[in-house]
Parts: structure tokens; C-alpha cells; sequence
């Protein structure tokens, strides 16, 4: 997904890029969620989380499980990102080496924490 807004001057600027990689096993199916954004995404505040909102909801519907790591220190993108519904609650799954000052977050469909 290519996301659009505008700048300053009301031109059509790309605001952020992201997508959806598929990591299916036997019993899930698990995704890793990514996101690149722009500094137009200040300006573009509503479209930028009201169409993270719909990716995610979509995103949801066809994985178990959501995943990423994000910056310890990047607070914006946290707070959308639990805004979206997603747990920080799980800092050092098994299976997932964290690099130092990364936090692990997740959405899963089912009942409990991963």
C-alpha cells in the first residue's frame, strides 16, 4: 500500500508506505506488519490513521496473528499503533530475538497474550 496526502502548496506527496508479509505454519496464520512513513504524515493525520485503521481490520481478518517490533524511543508510532490495537504487553517472546532498544507488539484473534 502507497498512501497519498498533500504538502504544504496542496501537492500530491506519497505519506507512507506499508504492507503485509505472510509467515503461514500448520496452526496459524501469523503476518508481519510493516510501515515507512514520510514527514508528510503530520500533515495528513486523519487519512494516514483512518486508512491504517481499515489495513489493519483487513489485515485481521486474514491473520491470526499481527507482529512487529517498532523503536522504544519512537512514541508516535506507538501511540497509533495501540490506538489500532495492538499489545506491548509480551517484551520478549520465545522464538523472536528483540534487537536492544526495539519493543516486540502484536494483535492476535485469539483469547489471551502470545
Amino acid at each position: 500500500m502507497v498512501l497519498y496526502g498533500l504538502d504544504d502548496e496542496k501537492n500530491k506527496v506519497p505519506i507512507a508506505i506499508g504492507g503485509v508479509d505472510s509467515i503461514f505454519d500448520k496452526s496459524h496464520r501469523i503476518a508481519c506488519v510493516w510501515l515507512l512513513s514520510t514527514v508528510w504524515v503530520r500533515k495528513n493525520k486523519r487519512l494516514f490513521f483512518n486508512t491504517l485503521k481499515t489495513q489493519s481490520l483487513l489485515a485481521a481478518k486474514e491473520f491470526d496473528i499481527l507482529f512487529n517490533f517498532v523503536y522504544e524511543s519512537n512514541c508516535m508510532a506507538k501511540k497509533w499503533i495501540k490506538k489500532l490495537g495492538f499489545s506491548f504487553d509480551n517484551p520478549k517472546p520465545i522464538g523472536f530475538s528483540i534487537e536492544d532498544g526495539f519493543e516486540f507488539f502484536y494483535k492476535s484473534k485469539g483469547k489471551g497474550n502470545l
